[in-house]
């Protein structure tokens, strides 16, 4: 997996994922490593990826190559965490709406 993500494409794919999960219940920000943020938030009822960059409910942080690992199911939010290559800060529970979304 040496190919480098692309962070438009990335937020396509949380957009049309979102769009069918469970509304958020706050804001998330996703920040991968060298090559973005996606911003994902509900406004009125609808959840939407963008790019934003500003303050969240909670953070989440991780290398690129553990967000490959996320896409292609090697590897679990849960496992990914425990193992420390998912920093969070803030609404843990927040944080729990990822696996809906990857």
């Amino acid at each position: 997996m040496s190919e480098h993500l692309n962070l438009n494409e990335i937020t396509q794919t949380f957009s049309n994922k979102i769009t069918h999960a469970p509304a958020l219940t706050g804001t998330l920000k996703v920040i991968i490593e060298n090559v973005g943020t996606v911003y994902l938030e509900n406004i009125d009822n609808t959840n939407i990826a963008s790019n934003k960059d500003t303050e969240a409910d909670c953070g989440v942080s991780m290398s690129e190559d553990t967000f490959k690992q996320l896409l292609s199911g090697e590897l679990s939010g849960m496992a990914a965490f425990m193992q420390g290559k998912l920093d969070v800060k803030g609404d843990m529970s927040i944080a729990m709406h990822l696996g809906n979304f990857i």
